[in-house]
């Protein structure tokens, strides 16, 4: 009896979007919700492919977003007389998916690459962007750290400009530290099976975000944290950014905040300043770049 020949792949990269807050991170584990898991199974409805077929750029935690999550996946083609109609078949199943997704998922772009293209090793660089708001808000308390410091002996939410103008600036000075290679280990969990600790920033930047109440007046203020790098430490953005708080306005922390930057060995002297870790909600992974 002659088998019938294997269906003809070709590999694709998915950009996905999507509200972390109900999921416990992007890597499918058994038992729990994640982003990765949905996917897959909405994949293998529409293309028969099975569990692990997704290969993700690298991981988010639980309650992270991301505008760009990127991943890899073998797809079988089809039958189609042109290459324009073979994009526009997939372009049909893509909808497809996600109409089936939740509703808190999206793949927002899908395009064909060669076979030998991996989302992780091909990925040149990572952007993320982290945002705290100086104050409250219930509608985006989900998608930001508010951090209602300035509020202390003031019964308005908006803090005094010249107060986060100082404030961005310190920030600012220390996120200078951040660019060129740097060994991160001060800023995430011992992990044995990584071989190094070292990541080359290319951004580093803190910004506030303009935005008006429904009255016109100026809402609580919003700072965003950018920063790019080569490659990412498990929480590491989530403990710059804590910590960073945690130290601005205070020159004697600014000071010991580079201390923590390219640490000495375990028998040195310990760092002078506590690393904190920022909850998960205000970040977002916003971009993958890719040489294609």
């Amino acid at each position: 009896m002659r088998l019938a020949p294997p269906p003809v792949t070709r590999r694709w990269l998915l950009t996905l979007s999507y509200d972390g807050s109900a999921y416990r991170g992007w890597q499918a584990q058994p038992d729990v919700p994640t982003v990765e898991s949905a996917v897959e199974e909405t994949l293998s409805v529409l293309f028969s492919r099975g569990k692990n077929c997704l290969v993700g750029q690298g991981r988010t935690d639980s309650g992270v977003h991301a505008l760009g999550q990127t991943a890899h996946v073998d797809l079988p083609d089809e039958p189609a007389p042109t290459f324009a109609d073979m994009l526009q078949a997939m372009d049909r199943r893509m909808h497809s998916a996600n109409r089936m997704l939740p509703s808190d998922i999206r793949i927002v772009d899908w395009r064909p690459v060669p076979d030998t293209f991996h989302a992780r090793f091909d990925a040149v660089s990572r952007l993320y962007a982290y945002r705290v708001r100086i104050g409250t808000n219930p509608i985006t308390r989900g998608f930001e750290h508010q951090l209602p410091v300035f509020e202390r002996r003031r019964s308005s939410d908006s803090a005094p400009l010249e107060a986060v103008s100082d404030w961005i600036a310190s920030l600012n000075r220390m996120a200078a530290n951040l660019y060129g290679e740097h060994d991160f280990s001060g800023f995430c969990p011992p992990d044995p099976s990584i071989p190094h600790f070292r990541c080359t920033v290319e951004l580093a930047e803190w910004k506030q975000i303009h935005e008006l109440d429904s009255d016109g007046s100026s809402a609580a203020p919003l700072l965003e944290f950018r920063i790019r790098a080569n490659r990412f430490l498990r929480h590491m953005v989530r403990r710059l950014v804590g910590t960073m708080l945690d130290a601005g306005g205070r020159p004697e922390a600014e000071r010991a905040f580079r201390e923590l930057l390219d640490p000495p060995s375990p028998e040195g002297r310990p760092p002078k300043l506590r690393v904190k870790t920022a909850p998960p909600q205000g970040l977002f992974l916003v971009k993958v770049d890719y040489p294609l």
